[in-house]
């Protein structure tokens, strides 16, 4: 469908197009999947990614540097669902530009991935910074990461009524998994069993702890150092800048390595004041 020409006076080309996806696009995704995957950016979606990819790899022997993306591998082998991966909106936006109304995925099986905001926005900066390094879009270039993360209504805001919303939506919901980056960490298998699971999986746990090796953060850096994933998004920006890599550390509580300690105390009040407490943040 086209937008109005109204439309295209009045707004920039990317609010433009993220306005066509948040009205057309995403609503046939959300219908014509599957399985839905929700995350806010820089929580470790392409980590579940890869581990989905190389357990469809050796149950169907579908190509393991092919990440899953939509249908893509639903179309070398219809075993394989259709899962939908997306951040559900811009994850630059300002909390007010949020859409707490999820009732576009009714009926539909989720997983929600949540991490620390902290870690997030930190994450989120640093991609900014030097994956999106020469975009225009790039909001990095005049800004500190603790500017970035705090930025009054936007920033680690943003990240947290993200999760706010989506915790709402999934009480007394069976429809949706919520699961949180740590403790995928901590316990891999087993929550990538749980996901599994949910998205009508019934892998073994041999299968799933190969999975798991797959995915360890030493070898997809590796693997992304050589360019192994035919997805641009697991290449490398600069293989000489740690920085640019998709992968980076994926450790839980990073983020009070990147800011100062005053400034780590301010972050997590934030935290506790505003966000859901149920997952222990």
């Amino acid at each position: 469908m086209r937008v109005p020409n109204i439309l295209k006076l009045i707004i920039s080309r990317r609010a433009r197009n993220k306005l066509i996806e948040r009205l057309f696009v995403n609503p046939r995704l959300i219908k014509t999947s599957d399985y839905i995957l929700v995350s806010f950016p820089k929580s470790g979606r392409t980590w579940v990614r890869a581990m989905l990819t190389r357990l469809y790899h050796v149950r169907f022997g579908t190509p393991d540097n092919l990440l899953i993306r939509l249908d893509n591998l639903h179309k070398l082998d219809g075993r394989i669902p259709v899962i939908f991966f997306t951040h559900d909106g811009d994850k630059l936006a300002s909390v007010k530009d949020l859409i707490p109304d999820k009732s576009a995925y009714n009926g539909k099986n989720i997983v929600v991935l949540v991490r620390h905001p902290g870690d997030v926005i930190a994450s989120l900066y640093y991609h900014q910074k030097h994956r999106r390094a020469h975009r225009r879009d790039n909001i990095t270039k005049d800004l500190d990461v603790f500017s970035f993360a705090t930025r009054p209504g936007q920033g680690i805001h943003t990240a947290i009524a993200f999760i706010n919303h989506w915790m709402a939506f999934a009480k007394d919901n069976p429809y949706v998994l919520m699961v949180r980056y740590e403790d995928l960490l901590k316990e891999p298998v087993v929550w990538l069993k749980r996901i599994t699971d949910h998205f009508g999986g019934n892998f073994t746990n041999e299968e799933l702890q190969d999975a798991v090796d797959f995915g360890k953060f030493e070898n997809l850096k590796k693997l992304e150092k050589e360019r192994y994933f035919a997805d641009t998004h697991l290449q490398a920006s600069d293989n000489a800048d740690p920085q640019s890599f998709k992968v980076r550390s994926g450790k839980s509580g990073g983020y009070k390595q990147q800011f100062t300690d005053a400034q780590v105390k301010e972050i997590d009040e934030m935290i506790r004041h505003s966000m859901d407490p149920t997952l222990g943040y």
